[in-house]
């Protein structure tokens, strides 16, 4: 398998933070998580909100620092929505104020927190601003829904676990 210039950016990036024994964080595009590979028709009939708990759940095997950002208007909605309503009730979701560029938000926060950004976006607006964020802590994944299961495939998670033992095993001081 021949890796392109931004997995192997990716994985440097990894195992640098490793090294310095910094723990991974992790930030989520909360919306490209809940739409993705969604019908434009069905994505506010019945939005898959576990979608974010089962997400946060994988991270967490490798990170005590994971973040859901969703916008403010999802509050309005689906605020009636009773699942949404216990969901944004988690700690690890933060709800960006409205009228503002999600896309800021998360790589503002990727920057400052030497975060990892889950997200198909690519941020091609704001590359300039963000190179070392959009180019080396930039994790696309995909989601495959069959029969009522949902599995997340993030490839620089299998080649974190390659590397050793998951966060929750480590040690680190």
């Amino acid at each position: 398998m021949k890796l392109n210039k931004i997995d192997l950016a990716l994985m440097s990036e990894v195992v640098e933070m490793l090294e310095l024994r910094e723990s991974l964080s992790f930030v989520v595009d909360g919306p490209n998580v809940l739409f993705y590979n969604t019908s434009k028709h069905s994505r506010y009939e019945s939005p898959l909100f576990d979608r974010w708990v089962q997400l946060y759940t994988l991270l967490t095997a490798y990170s005590s620092s994971v973040l859901i950002f969703i916008p403010r208007y999802f509050c309005h909605k689906f605020g009636n929505n009773r699942v949404f309503q216990e969901i944004i009730s988690y700690p690890y979701m933060q709800i960006i104020p409205s009228q503002s560029d999600e896309d800021l938000f998360l790589l503002e926060y990727a920057m400052t927190n030497h975060a990892f950004i889950i997200s198909n976006d690519r941020f091609k607006d704001y590359q300039h601003l963000y190179p070392v964020v959009t180019k080396r802590r930039h994790v696309p994944f995909s989601i495959i829904d069959q029969q009522g299961s949902t599995t997340f495939l993030i490839p620089i998670l299998t080649f974190i676990r390659s590397l050793g033992k998951p966060f929750s095993e480590r040690h680190l001081y």
